[in-house]
């Protein structure tokens, strides 16, 4: 959906850059753990990781409401799946089912109210 609406003049190159730092960090702290889980760990980090940068790419093609609400709820997304992650393969967390569900639901209700936003 999100890249249906992609701007090609939209350069992402800081965003990966700063994304590739995050995962790699993430991945540093969780890969003694994986175990068997090593590699769809990887591929999911990547492929939530191209979620984010496909709704930074809707950026000037969409209204400013609709892409701000849609990159904050990705970014929102990846927070929950890495406190999901480091609570599960690192360390426990505090409180870590609440914040899972609680930036989890942010994240579906801030992408929804994008997409609702979109012309």
């Amino acid at each position: 959906m999100f890249f249906r609406n992609r701007n090609p003049k939209t350069n992402p190159i800081g965003l990966i850059i700063v994304l590739t730092f995050y995962a790699f960090g993430l991945f540093y702290l969780l890969k003694n753990n994986l175990g068997d889980l090593l590699i769809p760990v990887v591929f999911y980090i990547l492929v939530i990781l191209l979620m984010i940068i496909s709704a930074f790419l809707r950026q000037k093609k969409v209204s400013q409401k609709s892409f701000i609400f849609v990159f904050i709820g990705a970014i929102l997304f990846v927070i929950s799946d890495s406190i999901l992650a480091l609570n599960k393969f690192y360390m426990p967390l505090p409180f870590s089912s609440i914040s899972i569900m609680l930036t989890y639901g942010l994240a579906q209700f801030f992408i929804v109210l994008g997409l609702l936003k979109q012309p």
